[in-house]
Order: C-alpha cells, then sequence, then structure tokens
C-alpha cells in the first residue's frame, strides 16, 4: 500500500472506532474500504477513478455522521457506494459475489418457459403447461450452473468487490 492508501484506510478505522459490528455489515464498510483502494490504485490510468477520489476522501469525513445518523450524509454514502460499485464492475471486472449465478437464473427463468412453450406447440400441443412448467425448471438449473462456474471463476481471480 502507498501513503494515500494508507492515509485514507486509518482516517477510516479512526472515524468508525466503536462502531458496533453490525452497522459496520450493514453499510458493507469493509466493501467500501477495498473499492477504495482500489479507487486509488486505478486513479493512475482511469479518469473516472481519478473524479470518485475526492468524493471519497469527502464521504469518509462524513462517515460516522452518515452511518449514525440518518440523512444526507447517508444517501450520498449510498449514491457513492453504489457508483463506485457499478464503475469497478463496468471498467475493471470486479463483481459482487453470485452476481453471475443471479442473472442467469433470472434470464434462465424468463427463457426457459419460452423454449418449452416452443417445444409444446411442435411436439404436444394439448400438454403445454407440462413443457412451460419443465422448461421453467430447466432454465433455472441452467443458469445456477452456468452463472455458479461463472462467480466460482470469478472468487479464484479475486475479483470480487
Amino acid at each position: 500500500m502507498d501513503d494515500r492508501t494508507e492515509k485514507i484506510t486509518r482516517i477510516l478505522h479512526h472515524k468508525l472506532a466503536g462502531t458496533s459490528d453490525r452497522d459496520l455489515r450493514f453499510f458493507r464498510v469493509a466493501e467500501f474500504e477495498r473499492m477504495t483502494v482500489r479507487t486509488i490504485h486505478f486513479s493512475e490510468e482511469c479518469k473516472t477513478c481519478q473524479y470518485l477520489i475526492p468524493e471519497t476522501e469527502a464521504a469518509i469525513e462524513q462517515i460516522a455522521q452518515a452511518i449514525h445518523y440518518p440523512g444526507k450524509q447517508r444517501r450520498n454514502y449510498d449514491r457513492l457506494t453504489g457508483r463506485m460499485a457499478k464503475h469497478q464492475r463496468q471498467a475493471h471486472g470486479y463483481f459482487p459475489p453470485y452476481f453471475f449465478t443471479y442473472n442467469y437464473s433470472f434470464y434462465g427463468m424468463l427463457g426457459g418457459p419460452a423454449a418449452g412453450l416452443l417445444a409444446g406447440f411442435v411436439i404436444f400441443p394439448e400438454a403445454i403447461w407440462y413443457f412451460i412448467l419443465s422448461g421453467f425448471v430447466v432454465g433455472l438449473l441452467a443458469g445456477q450452473l452456468w452463472g455458479g462456474r461463472k462467480d466460482n471463476r470469478i472468487r479464484v481471480s479475486g475479483k470480487l468487490l
């Protein structure tokens, strides 16, 4: 870690001293810290990361108030966390846990019944509901398997948010 990263993490830990573990988990402070470190690391070559650093530093100064009291600071912290996560997902290839499992399962639940509907019209038009239901199950399972494999590759490569 460079000096800037150490300084920011030290300030973050100092501001949150005495905060309950439940609040730290609920507000995803560990994820915010990891994203902050990555933002600083990528800021040399990424313009968006350079623009996020001043906002991140301002959020760190107000983080204790954002976590303990609802209001503008909490809303700004949540928005910043969301923007940082979206940027790191799109630009740098970091993904939240089970991202692909959830997405592929959803698309499987949509595509499976559609394929079952088409297969039902072709094979047995009088038993079309069985094909739709079986397509739903097969699509869901295929999405779970396919997304799970991709999530495992992301986990092994260390690209989790």
